[in-house]
């Protein structure tokens, strides 16, 4: 937990927050000081009234105990469940390219089009996992596209990176395309852009964005072929 007056604020924008938190998790974790609630507080012991969260309940009309039952629910942590994937496979992708003494810098947070890593050479990588609920026939499928805003603004536009790097689960890779002991890790394909789709609506909009989902086969790319990135990287260190 972490007080809206703690985050950091947009370097360009200064009345609007960092699209990304950074905070320490000793500090920050079971932090119910923060909330001015003692931590062994239970739901039941919340009032139908709004004495707790006064601003929420002005705005929703809902009681402390609304506001918490609505805030703890399964359905209302997709958001967060997603970026927790996401911050997982960002870290075991640097976690491959240090194992190949790759050096890798994450992007600047602040620039208008959001990028996870950037090559020494220039070179723009864009993270993204396998989204299992559009996946069909036996193709790994990816969501072209960005977690927030309404279609083409979330779209991503041509050349906004260099590389999509598909990070795997483990278990997902068929036998026959990985070794049996790297089957049970996290690895990656590495999808040069120029084999991403441009969407069928850009000449409407005028201008070219890629397809909102990206699918392949196993066929088609070798696992973990971090050597696509170019030898301008090879035995470098993680900056």
């Amino acid at each position: 937990m972490c007080k809206k007056d703690k985050l950091e604020s947009h370097k360009k924008y200064l009345d609007r927050l960092n699209s990304i938190v950074r905070f320490d998790w000793k500090e920050r974790l079971n932090d119910y000081d923060t909330l001015g609630l003692p931590e062994n507080m239970r739901l039941s012991d919340f009032s139908w009234k709004n004495k707790e969260f006064p601003l929420i309940g002005k705005a929703t009309k809902l009681s402390d105990y609304d506001i918490l039952d609505t805030l703890r629910r399964p359905e209302n942590f997709r958001l967060m469940k997603q970026n927790l994937l996401g911050m997982i496979r960002e870290w075991h992708f640097i976690q491959l390219m240090l194992n190949k003494n790759k050096i890798l810098r994450k992007a600047d947070p602040n620039n208008e089009v959001k990028i996870d890593f950037v090559l020494p050479n220039g070179k723009k990588i864009q993270v993204k996992g396998i989204t299992k609920s559009i996946s069909r026939d036996g193709r790994p499928c990816i969501e072209v596209k960005s977690s927030h805003g309404r279609i083409p603004q979330r779209l991503y536009k041509k050349n906004t990176f260099d590389f999509l790097v598909v990070v795997l689960d483990p278990f997902v890779i068929p036998k026959k395309y990985i070794p049996h002991d790297s089957r049970n890790k996290f690895n990656c394909i590495i999808i040069p852009e120029s084999h991403l789709p441009i969407h069928h609506r850009s000449e409407e909009w005028n201008t070219k964005y890629y397809k909102d989902v990206f699918c392949f086969t196993f066929d088609e790319y070798v696992v973990n072929q971090l050597n696509l990135f170019g030898p301008c990287i090879c035995d470098l260190k993680f900056e």
